[in-house]
């Protein structure tokens, strides 16, 4: 196994010529990242973990999970190109509303999926982020764009760089004490940094995230049983969903807003709007709704898969699912 600190005197200079990481966070900052930073591509910390949470089934019917453990405990096994990691976050806690009272299916759509797809989105910034480096350094770079579908832990490079601590909610949360972000990934070829020290994990003795979550889907601190939780029954399983956990939707946003830090938190500027990334248009028309609208079940028999949908629509987050999964 390499040891991540064990560099030669040029990979301690920096990412090379012109490319310092203060170069790095403002080309980030202007690609409009919240938070940037740079990890190196050794061996994952963490793979105890994983093989823990793959041996106790919590990853349910996401085979790809277990299938591709070995490349995410080792990523160079399938980039062995890879040196060094670019790790970028957008916020996406966008305005405080009450969802309980938004209109149509508003009650029902998480925040991340409100505007344009983040996975679109954040890559743009991902691209937008290392043309900027390119351009202050003179110089071009080998790099592969990786926004949430590869087999990498995010979380763990994003930890690496400095960009906050995994939380007892399993998630990454940032230095303003909140877990409203999403996470891209940019592999590159470019000599790693000195490691940048670790965040203090700040959670303490809280254990509101695991008391809020509707569905008991955190059992324990920093395990998150996949099986219970509303976002992969509602996005990655394709079997029935429990009539015992349909009032429950929405689960992921409850832990998250059960931070003690996102409490206080205001919006972080208007991060997923950036570049025509506003609200879009309810997917398909149906019957506003507000406090004390129909539940999830209720409300998908009233959307016929032929339902029109508005033109606005196109590339919105909650498009992502298809046709079979938008009712879910």
């Amino acid at each position: 196994m390499r040891e991540r600190h064990n560099r030669s005197m040029d990979d301690r200079q920096g990412l090379g010529p012109g490319i310092s990481a203060e170069v790095i966070t403002r080309c980030g900052k202007a690609a409009g990242l919240t938070t940037c930073g740079v990890a190196d591509c050794g061996p994952s910390d963490h793979g105890s973990w994983l093989d823990r949470w793959l041996s106790a089934g919590a990853h349910g019917s996401m085979a790809w999970m277990e299938r591709t453990a070995a490349i995410r405990k080792e990523l160079t096994s399938k980039w062995d190109w890879a040196r060094s990691a670019l790790v970028g976050t957008v916020s996406y806690l966008t305005e405080p509303v009450d969802r309980r009272r938004l209109p149509g299916i508003g009650p029902f759509i998480a925040r991340y999926a409100r505007g344009r797809d983040y996975h679109d989105l954040l890559r743009e910034r991902l691209a937008d982020w290392c043309e900027a480096i390119e351009k202050a350094a003179g110089r071009s770079f080998r790099r592969a764009l990786l926004v949430d579908t590869s087999a990498i832990l995010e979380r763990e490079l994003a930890l690496r760089a400095g960009l906050g601590w995994i939380g007892k909610n399993t998630c990454l949360i940032g230095p303003r004490g909140d877990s409203w972000r999403l996470i891209g990934v940019v592999l590159t070829d470019l000599p790693p940094l000195p490691p940048v020290p670790p965040a203090a994990d700040r959670c303490g003795t809280c254990r509101a995230c695991l008391d809020a979550c509707p569905t008991g889907a955190l059992p324990e601190p920093y395990f998150l049983d996949a099986r219970r939780c509303i976002s992969y029954l509602t996005i990655e399983h394709r079997g029935e969903i429990e009539a015992e956990m349909e009032p429950a939707v929405g689960g992921l946003a409850v832990r998250l807003r059960h931070l003690p830090g996102s409490l206080s938190l205001e919006p972080a500027g208007r991060s997923l709007r950036r570049g025509g990334a506003g609200p879009r248009s309810p997917l398909v028309a149906v019957e506003p709704g507000g406090v004390g609208a129909p539940g999830p079940r209720d409300l998908a028999s009233r959307v016929p898969q032929d339902a029109p949908r508005s033109p606005q629509a196109r590339g919105a987050g909650a498009q992502r699912p298809g046709r079979g999964g938008e009712p879910r």
